[in-house]
């Protein structure tokens, strides 16, 4: 995440139970001043510290936006005492568009978070002394950064050993524990490298956003899109809902009626490997893929034509694909609010 291209800048507020008002705007370095603008004018009353310079920087960890706090069992003190040279200064860098600090913030959490993963890795396949009366401390929310890495060694440690606890307790075999636990913090690393620019700057945005009016949230273009579908509560598409499984996309469930479901060659459990447009459109491998990214190859204009390539759920990894061809049409979300 190092910076974002620019894009076209659209502003609207929408009233949800008569309250929240939600900003949608476009990403690009240059929308941080409309922002800016557009909000702190219509909130005059509110007090000075409650500008971006007291927003709380967003890291974003593991799903989706969140305060920096959450970083807690991440970063350390020296790190928080880094970025206090941000904190006089970013409503100002706001207002020239300049999101180095943001960004620079954001990375220092990557690092921190890989350098965890590639602990929890290493610790996993050790032994784990069960004789001993030790705590974890899994809610680190109101307790003082860690001074070093040595502290956050020892945290991590307790959390590994509490990860397989709980394994061992469901009666789990030692290397099948150690399997599911080194596929679960490879997922976290996936996780993290998936956020892009887009991501980073939704979650400084909110920061600045909630800061001024803790009903007021910033959009980017695709959550946008999402909101504007589920106040429509239709959308137009196949009708699939999807999920996550290791390398590859799920079809997790088919919508009642939708064109998928009417269709009836997709069903639950499917794993999409490639996705193409039209009757004859190349198609495009989607292995590793975010699921919005697969989403937004999906969805598309009612009447035309998508293609999957499919592996069945009943097949191994290496077994045979089929094409699903479905034509897209309008799907009502009724049954989904």
């Amino acid at each position: 995440a190092k910076g974002v291209s620019p894009d076209a800048v659209q502003i609207h507020e929408v009233q949800v139970a008569g309250e929240l008002l939600v900003v949608l705007v476009r990403v690009a370095p240059a929308v941080a001043v409309p922002v800016v603008d557009y909000l702190e004018p219509g909130h005059r009353k509110v007090a000075d510290q409650h500008r971006v310079d007291q927003a709380g920087v967003v890291l974003g960890p593991e799903e989706g936006a969140q305060r920096f706090r959450c970083g807690a069992a991440y970063t350390e003190e020296r790190d928080v005492e880094s970025f206090e040279r941000y904190r006089s200064g970013m409503d100002d860098a706001l207002r020239h568009s300049d999101l180095l600090s943001a960004y620079e913030i954001f990375n220092v959490y990557v690092d921190r978070v890989r350098q965890r993963v590639d602990y929890a890795r290493s610790r996993v396949k050790q032994p784990f002394d069960f004789t001993i009366d030790e705590y974890y401390q899994y809610d680190r929310e109101g307790e003082p950064w860690l001074r070093n890495t040595d502290e956050l060694d020892e945290l991590w440690r307790k959390r590994v050993k509490n990860d397989y606890l709980r394994l061992k307790l469901t009666d789990k075999e030692d290397e099948a524990i150690v399997e599911t636990l080194t596929e679960r913090y490879d997922n976290l690393e996936r996780r993290i490298n998936e956020l892009n620019n887009e991501d980073v700057f939704q979650f400084f945005m909110n920061a600045f956003a909630q800061s001024i009016e803790p009903h007021t949230a910033y959009l980017s273009p695709r959550n946008s899109e999402n909101f504007e579908i589920s106040m429509k509560l239709s959308l137009e598409g196949i009708g699939a809902l999807l999920g996550r499984e290791n390398e590859y996309t799920l079809i997790s469930r088919v919508v009642p009626g939708g064109p998928a479901d009417e269709d009836g060659r997709l069903q639950a459990g499917d794993r999409i490997v490639a996705v193409g447009q039209g009757e004859d459109g190349k198609l495009v491998d989607v292995i590793g893929w975010r699921i919005d990214d697969v989403v937004d190859l999906i969805r598309g204009p009612k009447d035309t034509v998508v293609r999957l390539e499919v592996l069945p759920e009943d097949s191994s990894v290496s077994g045979p694909t089929r094409i699903v061809d479905i034509v897209r049409n309008e799907v009502k979300l009724e049954e989904q609010a």
